[in-house]
């Protein structure tokens, strides 16, 4: 091999060396594998949607912001004024997902959006089965710029729409689940991307 092709070779080695990282990372962020076949269960989000930066007050006082989601992936849920039985099925299906994580449960955080500035009393008792969960509440001023990034239908009202979502470390919206759907799928669908995922 001559030098000039030897250089040629290096240079394209060099050239795959710093792609292929981008080109894994994008099909690990589509939840697909090298055949092309999708391997996620719940919806996929295309394009992923950056969340805007916002900063909500918390129960206890102190606030959350867009960057505290950094790092981590986010399972979200967003209700209303009232905690309903679909409610509470939600935030029991996104506790034990994470939990099933195993020495994984660290990498995943839960966040529950209430778009009410005076949440009702059915929440006492709720988040009582809900500690370390993450929970911020607001007006509707405050959270239609948050809350209108997570509407996957035109004129969709995320509240009544009743989805869990997820976010991923970087503060993408990245994919949804319908109400009712199979706690199992959200499970193998964090182990995956906790599996092939570079960040969080």
């Amino acid at each position: 091999m001559t030098n000039k092709a030897t250089n040629r070779f290096t240079l394209v080695l060099l050239a795959l060396a710093f792609l292929a990282p981008a080109g894994v990372s994008y099909i690990a962020y589509l939840n697909m594998d090298v055949t092309g076949r999708t391997k996620n269960r719940g919806e996929l989000v295309r394009p992923a949607r950056p969340l805007v930066e916002f900063s909500l007050p918390r129960r206890d006082g102190t606030t959350y912001t867009r960057a505290q989601m950094t790092g981590k992936w986010t399972l979200v849920y967003i209700a209303g004024r009232e905690c309903d039985e679909p409610c509470a099925s939600a935030l029991y299906k996104i506790r034990q997902s994470r939990m099933a994580q195993n020495e994984n449960v660290r990498r995943v955080q839960r966040l529950l959006i209430i778009a009410s500035d005076d949440p009702g009393p059915s929440y006492e008792k709720v988040l009582a089965a809900h500690s370390g969960m993450v929970v911020v509440n607001g007006s509707s001023a405050q959270l239609e710029p948050l809350l209108v990034q997570f509407r996957l239908a035109p004129k969709e009202d995320v509240v009544a729409a009743g989805r869990v979502y997820i976010v991923d470390p970087l503060g993408n919206l990245m994919m949804s689940y319908v109400p009712g759907f199979d706690p199992r799928d959200l499970v193998k669908d964090l182990q995956h991307l906790l599996k092939v995922s570079q960040v969080g």
